[in-house]
């Protein structure tokens, strides 16, 4: 498990985790690891902070250029990762109050205030 990196170095944890067995009988899942809470998803690969990061990092940036920042902060990930990383994420509200207003359609992009903040 990869977690934030200290002082410029990638940190990666390796966790020893208790196995449970399952005595009854009529249980289809036979064995059970147990579950660090707080400190990663199930099946995670990445501790719950650099989870956080790096799914800001995508939301920021997309697929290379995030990727191209994560090698520079010593938690190198693939452009793939962090898209598959924001998928799951909920869109942001359609009817919510917009505060700015983006122009996209040039390389450069431009933020505009609306007239509401």
């Amino acid at each position: 498990m990869c977690d934030t990196a200290v002082s410029g170095q990638e940190i990666v944890l390796h966790l020893h985790v208790q196995p449970f067995r399952c005595g009854n009988h009529g249980c289809g899942k036979k064995t059970f690891a147990e579950q660090v809470t707080g400190l990663a998803v199930r099946y995670g690969r990445y501790s719950l902070l650099l989870r956080y990061l790096l799914q800001t990092i995508g939301l920021a940036l997309g697929g290379r250029p995030g990727a191209r920042l994560t090698h520079r902060l010593a938690a190198a990930v693939n452009r793939m990762t962090l898209i598959r990383l924001i998928r799951p994420l909920p869109a942001p509200d359609p009817n919510g109050d917009p505060r700015y207003w983006a122009w996209t359609t040039s390389p450069f992009a431009a933020v505009i205030p609306t007239a509401g903040s």
